[in-house]
């Protein structure tokens, strides 16, 4: 065997390494097994379960159509109107109010408070009471259009009215009154008032009503207004089944708006007018009384036309002693400031200086603006002097002369300040002098003369105000007549011909969309449900160990005379094949031994590849072949393996240690006494139990008889004893064990091997059995080599896996 083996670890082993299979990358990480989503998983997904999928995709295109048939047909109608300052252009800006917000506040959106209007049930229930809404008539093809009038009178009484068409007129009864009518006259009657056009062609109808709070939050539910962007025009749109109902109520619903507009602007100037009227009459009373007291007190005093000399007396007066004080303030300011400019010359100066000479009564000084532009001057052309990495130098002769005449300019200009601030204490001297003159003139005028004054006052004061109120009472006169509001309609809406919503085909199409994507979502929420390990890919990211290789379907072989019979099919094999099944023996398991060619004895000569070329391969000659749970496979890849390995040229022990229930001795059709029982019992030795098989190289030894103690057996010292004699002559041993959640056995021989191979069915073995069954295996200390994916009912390739042994394995085309 050793020619078989790859090199030492050293070479080819720490080569490999390098290259390592996406499960050892994955091996150190404890991030849970992650399925990404993707489209062709999820096509994948619904071909598996096209089933589900197509009962809910017929329930949806069910329901669509059902809801297709019985919804009635709506029809929508639309009418335009306009917000817009109408009353203050008819009135010529007389309406004081602004444009549109009709004394909205200023925080609110007017376009928006009018829409709130519009469909408040107020309006509702106006337009309720002019037109038939709330109302229905039966049959439905009569329809409200063979009214020539319906108004509701008063709130309906009556849930329904019986119609009764006659020859000669209408009949109409709403519970024990009757009425009578010829067509196109009115008649009243359950709190409506109506009258029917002409015969409508029935012999009988039913006017059925609601009541007007009903019928008015049906009216705001179905009217929808919207406003047209960026401009002050609204689309009223409204839904009802009968199009002649949708127009009328619709254009309705504008009248009532706009009169409802323009009745709230005549109530607002109604109240205006109002309440100014009894403000002028007021303000009337008061100028009488107060150009009474003027005229009573000029006879007794004797004084006429004097008040308006005190007036301006006083108010020069006012204007002087504000220019005084005006004065002191800059006298003080100043002299504040020349204080700071007492001792060195320093930056605080400077700023004190630029501060005085920047206020206007000393910029106005010519002697000070002079002195101060040539002091600017001189101290620019000392810096422009001094500046710079080459400038002079605080001893050069220049600056030293620039120096003194800065400094002289200062001083100049110091002194002609406090000249200008000695000037302005005599100007308030002579201010305050005249100030005097003028305040003794008006002390000495008569008290009667200043009482004059403050009637004349008050008799002004009151006719201004009484102007004013006349102006605003004739404007609001003016308002009051004019009965446009700020609705305009710009178009009243047409009957539609054509109902809104989707036809029956686009509704089938939605329901085939819906049932689609729900089908699709149900179908995958049903495939994350199952949890069984499908792909090999899964094997390497749960348990951390290589998945050695995909057992596919094994087909049926040959029968009697060299004929292959499987569901219903009866076909000859070429000779070849005949050969092969008669030296392989009868066993259809045994594909690896009766149809070399087939994709499934492949699938076994990878595993035995994968096997000889792991890294552990020079210290693995005892395999327990087991599997998480019963029916998984592992008595098939066993045998098969066993097989692969006697055809590489190895000599092979194959036993089936599942002493419970062993069926090795059915797949190579030999008897099971004696067998692994009376070997480990000691009842017959090893040469007496063990069996020839058909494969060349490969023996056998049966599970024998059931034991009372299995486990005990197989965990004895004998078991050692014997898997060392067999191992030194034979190069590969195989065990076949029970499945690990049915016994221990695979644990005890898993702790003796070599290494033990966990064999999976595809969509049968649960991950998390898969998972326990592997952490048992690694608690005892066994060693896990790889696991084997078994796929008898073709799961793999439904989920995305390929075999990709067809191609060089299949059978050859058959030569004429």
């Amino acid at each position: 065997m050793s020619d078989l083996l790859p090199p030492p670890r050293s070479t080819a082993v720490a080569a490999a390494d390098e290259h390592a299979p996406s499960w050892r990358a994955h091996a150190d990480d404890g991030d849970p097994i992650l399925e990404q989503v993707d489209l062709k998983e999820l096509l994948a997904t619904i071909r598996r379960r096209w089933k589900l999928v197509t009962v809910i995709t017929l329930a949806s295109v069910g329901a669509a159509w059902i809801i297709a048939k019985t919804e009635a047909p709506k029809y929508q109608a639309t009418a335009t109107i306009r917000l817009v300052d109408t009353r203050r252009a008819m009135t010529n800006g007389i309406d004081n109010q602004p444009p549109v917000y009709g004394g909205v506040a200023m925080w609110a959106d007017p376009i928006q408070s009018q829409l709130q209007v519009l469909d408040s049930r107020s309006v509702a229930t106006e337009v309720v009471k002019q037109h038939p809404l709330g109302l229905r008539v039966i049959p439905k093809g009569v329809g409200a259009k063979i009214f020539s009038t319906l108004t509701v009178v008063s709130d309906p009484v009556a849930d329904s009215i019986r119609l009764r068409f006659r020859r000669e007129g209408i009949v109409a009864s709403a519970g024990a009154v009757t009425a009578r009518a010829a067509y196109d006259s009115l008649i009243t009657i359950g709190g409506l008032s109506f009258a029917v056009k002409d015969n409508p062609g029935v012999a009988e109808g039913w006017l059925v009503s609601k009541p007007l709070v009903s019928a008015a939050i049906g009216l705001t539910a179905a009217l929808t207004p919207r406003q047209r962007k960026l401009t002050d025009v609204i689309d009223v749109d409204y839904v009802d089944e009968d199009p002649y109902q949708a127009q009328q109520v619709v254009n309705a619903t504008v009248d009532v708006f706009r009169d409802a507009n323009a009745q709230a602007w005549q109530a607002e100037s109604r109240r205006r007018r109002e309440f100014l009227g009894v403000q002028v009459l007021k303000s009337d009373s008061q100028l009488n009384d107060a150009q009474q007291k003027l005229s009573e007190f000029r006879s007794q005093e004797h004084m006429y036309g004097t008040a308006d000399q005190v007036t301006a007396q006083q108010a020069e007066l006012f204007q002087l002693e504000d220019k005084r004080q005006e004065m002191i303030a800059d006298r003080d300011m100043y002299q504040r400031l020349l204080v700071t400019l007492q001792g060195p010359w320093d930056s605080t100066r400077a700023k004190t200086l630029q501060t005085i000479i920047s206020s206007p009564e000393i910029a106005a000084n010519p002697v000070v603006s002079a002195l101060y532009d040539q002091f600017v001057q001189l101290e620019m052309t000392r810096d422009s002097l001094t500046a710079g990495q080459y400038g002079s130098a605080p001893t050069n002769p220049d600056v030293e002369r620039l120096n003194t005449l800065v400094g002289a300019t200062q001083e100049r200009l110091v002194s002609a300040i406090q000249s200008h601030v000695s000037s302005l204490t005599d100007r308030i001297a002579s201010t305050s002098s005249e100030f005097s003159k003028f305040a003794g003139v008006l002390a000495a005028m008569p008290a009667k003369q200043a009482a004059e004054a403050r009637l004349m006052t008050r008799v002004e004061t009151i006719k201004r105000m009484s102007d004013q109120l006349r102006d605003d009472y004739q404007r609001a006169s003016v308002s009051e007549a004019v009965e446009a509001g700020q609705v305009e309609i710009v178009d009243y809406a047409t009957r539609p011909t054509k109902p809104i919503g989707a036809r029956t085909r686009t509704k089938l199409g939605l329901g085939l969309v819906l049932g689609l994507f729900f089908g699709a979502g149900a179908a995958f929420l049903v495939e994350r449900m199952n949890t069984a390990i499908r792909r090999r890919e899964e094997i390497e990211q749960l348990l951390r160990v290589p998945g050695l290789a995909i057992i596919p379907q094994i087909l049926p072989t040959a029968g009697e005379h060299g004929r292959l019979k499987f569901a219903g099919l009866d076909m000859a094999l070429p000779q070849s094949r005949r050969s092969q099944r008669k030296k392989a023996g009868d066993s259809p398991a045994l594909v690896t031994a009766s149809n070399l060619r087939s994709t499934s004895a492949e699938a076994f000569r990878t595993l035995r590849t994968n096997l000889i070329f792991s890294q552990a391969v020079h210290s693995l000659r005892t395999i327990v072949i087991t599997s998480p749970s019963p029916q998984d496979g592992k008595t098939t890849t066993a045998a098969n393996l066993a097989v692969t390995f006697a055809q590489q040229g190895l000599r092979v022990l194959l036993a089936d240690c599942d002493l419970r229930r062993g069926r090795l001795h059915n797949v190579f059709r030999v008897p099971r006494e004696p067998g692994m029982t009376q070997l480990l019992a000691g009842q017959n030795t090893l040469a007496e139990v063990m069996r020839a098989s058909p494969v060349e190289r490969l023996s056998f030894v049966p599970a024998g008889t059931f034991p009372p103690n299995p486990s005990e057996l197989l965990g004895s010292a004998r078991t050692h004893a014997i898997l060392e004699e067999v191992a030194g002559q034979f190069d590969i041993v195989i065990l076949d064990t029970p499945p690990v959640h049915v016994a221990g056995d695979a644990m005890i021989l898993g702790r003796i091997a070599d290494g033990v191979i966990l064999v999976l069915r595809a969509g049968n073995t649960e991950r998390g059995a898969a998972q326990h069954a592997m952490q048992r295996l690694t608690n005892v200390g066994a060693r896990v080599v790889g696991a084997v994916l078994n796929d008898p009912d073709r799961k793999v390739p439904q989920y995305g896996g390929y075999y990709y042994y067809d191609y060089y394995y299949g059978d050859e085309p058959q030569k004429a």
